[in-house]
Parts: C-alpha cells; sequence; structure tokens
C-alpha cells in the first residue's frame, strides 16, 4: 500500500509539471533586444554624421568682359606668348600726381580688367573650406570653350577683403571676381566686333569638401570704348 501511494504521488508531479509547459529562457531574449537597441543607435548616429556636409549654391549676378583699348599689352591672347600681358590690375601702381597728363591719376581711359559678380550660397550642414574660382571659360554661340581666361582675385563685397575660401553653414557670400578678359575678343570668336562683342562665361567654383559647381552666365560684352 505505501509503494502504492509513492507511485500515484509521483505520477501526479509529472501531470502537473507537464501542464506548466518548457521554461522559456528570458535572460537570452533580453540580450538580444538590448543588442538590437544598440545597434539601432549606432545606425542613427553614424547617419547623422552622414548629413553633415556643406550644399554650395552659386548665382551670377552680372558682369563684362573689360577694355584694354587702350593698354592692349593687359588683355588675354593666344597669338603670341611673347606679347601677352599680365593680367589687367595687377601691374598698376598706386596713383601718384604727375605734370604728364597721358601718366596722371586717372589713367588710361580704356583701360579696365574683365570681371563679375558672383552669389555664392552654403545650403548644406557644414562649413565648404577652401572655396575658390576655378576656372573661367569663354565660349562661343555654339557653346564651345574657345578660352579659358586668367583669375586675378576675389573680393568680398561686404568687408572689401580678399575672399577666404571659408563659406559656414546656412551663410552666404557676394563675390567681385576680377579677371584678364580677351585683349581682342575677335581674336576667339571671329563674328563678334572687336570693341562691342559678346560671348557666354562658364565658371567652376570648387572647394576642399565638395564638388565643383559650374554655371553659365548670360551674354558678357566688351566694356565700350570712351572717347575723348
Amino acid at each position: 500500500m505505501r509503494h502504492l501511494k509513492l507511485i500515484i504521488g509521483l505520477t501526479a508531479a509529472l501531470a502537473l509539471t507537464s501542464a506548466c509547459g518548457p521554461s522559456v529562457p528570458v535572460t537570452n531574449n533580453d540580450q538580444g533586444v538590448e543588442n538590437n537597441n544598440t545597434n539601432t543607435t549606432n545606425n542613427n548616429t553614424n547617419n547623422n554624421q552622414q548629413t553633415l556636409e556643406p550644399a554650395l549654391d552659386a548665382i551670377f549676378v552680372g558682369g563684362h568682359l573689360g577694355n584694354y583699348m587702350d593698354c592692349p599689352e593687359d588683355g588675354y591672347t593666344e597669338r603670341d606668348s611673347a606679347q601677352k600681358g599680365a593680367p589687367a590690375g595687377q601691374d598698376f601702381a598706386p596713383c601718384e600726381a604727375s605734370a604728364d597728363a597721358a601718366n596722371s591719376c586717372g589713367g588710361p581711359l580704356n583701360c579696365e580688367a574683365a570681371q563679375f559678380t558672383i552669389k555664392l550660397t552654403n545650403m548644406g550642414d557644414a562649413g565648404a573650406a577652401g572655396v575658390s574660382i576655378e576656372t573661367i571659360a569663354m565660349l562661343n554661340s555654339d557653346g564651345d570653350v574657345v578660352a579659358t581666361l586668367p583669375l586675378i582675385g576675389a573680393v568680398n563685397t561686404d568687408t572689401q577683403q580678399p575672399f577666404d575660401g571659408t563659406l559656414a553653414a546656412g551663410a552666404e557670400v557676394t563675390l567681385r571676381v576680377d579677371f584678364q578678359g580677351p585683349q581682342d575678343i575677335s581674336e576667339f570668336i571671329p563674328e563678334e566686333n572687336s570693341w562691342s562683342g559678346k560671348a557666354v562665361l562658364e565658371i567652376t567654383v570648387g572647394a576642399d569638401n565638395h564638388e565643383d559647381v559650374t554655371l553659365k552666365t548670360k551674354s558678357v560684352s566688351v566694356m565700350p570704348g570712351v572717347v575723348t
């Protein structure tokens, strides 16, 4: 009888254990959730870091191709390398009074370096560094590059100081850019008049941490001569 009661007791215990089902390893599931949360946090951090970059935009405001009627040696030419002058504006000394009218403070009337104004905007989340005017190409009516005109310099119109090449996130700057215009535009575009011709410019803006930005201008003209 004692043995029968023991067997009945063991049978009841086994039945109770089967009804409750197998145990669940809760600790392992909790660890999996923690790992998933860590991965999500890391992914979000990486995504935030990837979006922190500059976004440059450039708008052409206006400009001209200069006037080199009285200083042809200062204009750009490819006819004879020995005749090429330095970019206009680089060899102009400070004005000094002179009794000689030809060398008076006014200087030659028809001697003006080519120039354009451009507005740069950084619409990104990080500052742009090393921003500069990379190339100034002159195009004919077919859109072909006929000359790459040398840069003289770029000035911040707000400070009247040379542009330092930095542009903070969300900032904009307006630059006045001097460059060496064509000595005679008909050398490069034969159908254009030497003293009143026009052309389209293709301006490329570069930066150390941004791809190049290129824009084409509307037609810009040679400055008309002044007759005395």
